[in-house]
């Protein structure tokens, strides 16, 4: 009986002292979703590599636009975000009109931007915007 008893001991011990180790979860695949905000359109964003790391990071950003224009002035904005939705360091915009011919309303598009990352912090989302040229948001996904 005593033997057991040890046992059990030394089993709850070592249960409690693995899960006392502090363990870093890694990012699986980003997968990206309409913004909360309520997009007009949907995009599809594929990143390499997934997930983000620090230095060059590729965004591919394809969709079609149905409501409104892309004109001279609209950007592709791409900005990491903490869990209240505050900004995490400079977002990173882009001139869709040198991809794009402009105007165009109606469009399907593919864009492909990359980004200069230095540092990451632990816990961020991914938000793609797609912006006209007074910044009325035309599409739009966030990561999970």
């Amino acid at each position: 009986m005593k033997q057991n008893f040890i046992f059990v001991i030394t089993l709850l011990t070592i249960f409690s002292i693995v899960n006392a180790f502090p363990r870093q979860f890694y990012k699986r695949d980003t997968i990206f979703n309409p913004c909360t905000t309520g997009s007009p359109d949907t995009i599809t964003v594929t990143i390499t590599p997934d997930p983000l790391v620090a230095g060059p990071n590729v965004f591919n950003v394809t969709g079609t636009l149905t409501n409104g224009t892309i004109d001279t002035g609209s950007e592709l904005l791409i900005q990491l975000q903490d869990d209240a939705g505050e900004v995490i360091g400079e977002p990173f915009p882009f001139d869709i009109c040198a991809n794009v011919t402009c105007p165009a309303t109606a469009t399907t598009f593919s864009l492909q931007e990359e980004i200069q990352i230095d540092t990451l912090p632990e816990e961020y989302n991914i938000q793609v915007q797609i912006n006209d040229a007074d910044g009325n948001t035309l599409a739009c996904a966030t990561s999970t």
